[in-house]
């Protein structure tokens, strides 16, 4: 099959970048003939060329209200420059990029289909993308929340399948007892150190500051406590703003021993090194993939009680989500897992990865939905 795929940034932002990436490799695995377009960012072009797709700067997938006809030519030279492709399937993975989806679609008459990875923008509307609705063969969400969401934001539900993420269970993995020595050792960590580990984008929406919070409560009664935060500010006005919150990240911490380790590509000896990951989040996430990493390198995870992540940390798991925006639950949790013995808490974890979020099943289920849309 020949696929056209869109993706906002060829940059390791976020989980949505790299599942993005995992997608359009797997399909090429598959023997597909895969195109991604991207609208910025260039570190996950190697990535994407080393998979065996053929990848291609957008000018634009959208008329952007602020500079109409600007991104209007853009939407249509983006369009123009993609017809020779000539897909059997256009495949969005980002909701705003429908009206380049649409135009696509209907000039070579192929299926399309719609990877619902974030939530559902505050104004989602747009005629331009309002009329291309109707044209979208299925939707896939990445949980049952994000799908309620985007159905109670209008979206026909019936045409929105829910594929949970995976992860490549070979990449993210425990490791040997050596393994996480090393890791340990690269972060700067003793054998007597309690690591408390965050991996993500260091934002008011991610929690950053009540993980910080609680985790200083925590050092009080364990002094052996450090917190190694792992990546960088993004979502903030400027850029000093998001200098600013790291700042008051480390007056909050006070005595607590505090690492921004900044952002990294390979996050897996970070989770190896972890005594328990944190994902602290205050908004409703749309799945939750650093949890699932963590849970396949063996670390164990406490997160927020919202949106997609109580479809991860289910049955018994579930004893490990706390209220979202409470740093004394989340203290409670961090001496939950004090408790335990850390290498069979570990392997419950992993066990649980290794049931349910898998890429293979994964990429089948999306297969799966694409197939569907094709025989619409």
């Amino acid at each position: 099959m020949k696929i056209v795929t869109t993706i906002k940034w060829a940059q390791s932002k976020g989980g949505a970048e790299r599942s993005g990436l995992d997608v359009a490799s797997g399909l090429r695995h598959k023997g597909n003939d895969v195109t991604v377009l991207y609208g910025g960012g260039e570190d996950l072009l190697p990535a994407y060329r080393a998979a065996g797709c053929k990848v291609r700067k957008a000018h634009d997938f959208v008329v952007d209200p602020t500079r109409r006809l600007p991104s209007s030519i853009g939407l249509f030279r983006t369009t123009v420059a993609a017809i020779p492709d000539w897909p059997d399937l256009v495949y969005c993975q980002d909701f705003q990029h429908l009206p380049f989806g649409g135009a696509l679609s209907a000039t070579t008459r192929a299926n399309l289909v719609c990877h619902l990875r974030l939530l559902p923008p505050v104004n989602r509307s747009g005629r331009q993308i309002r009329v291309v609705i109707p044209r979208v063969d299925r939707f896939i969400a990445v949980s049952d929340d994000t799908r309620t969401r985007w159905a109670q934001a209008g979206l026909p539900k019936e045409r929105i399948d829910v594929v949970h993420n995976g992860i490549d269970l070979s990449v993210f993995s425990p490791g040997s007892a050596e393994d996480r020595r090393k890791a340990r050792e690269v972060a700067g960590l003793t054998d007597e150190d309690y690591a408390i580990v965050f991996v993500g984008r260091i934002d008011h929406l991610k929690g950053v500051h009540i993980l910080v919070e609680a985790a200083s409560r925590f050092a009080v009664e364990h002094p052996n406590a450090r917190l190694l935060l792992v990546g960088q500010p993004i979502w903030h006005e400027t850029e000093q703003d998001g200098l600013n919150y790291v700042e008051e990240l480390r007056r909050l911490a006070g005595t607590l021993r505090i690492d921004v380790v900044g952002p990294q590509f390979d996050v897996v000896p970070y989770y190896r090194a972890a005594d328990v990951v944190v994902t602290p989040s205050t908004w409703p996430e749309p799945f939750g993939r650093v949890v699932i990493e963590a849970m396949a390198c063996g670390a164990p995870v406490v997160a927020s009680d919202i949106g997609g992540i109580p479809e991860i940390l289910s049955g018994e798991l579930s004893e490990f989500l706390f209220t979202p925006g409470d740093p004394e639950a989340l203290v409670k949790r961090l001496e939950q897992v004090y408790t335990f013995d850390s290498t069979e808490l570990g392997q419950r974890f992993r066990a649980e990865a290794e049931a349910r979020f898998g890429f293979d099943r994964t990429l089948d289920c999306i297969w799966a939905c694409m197939n569907a849309a094709r025989h619409a």
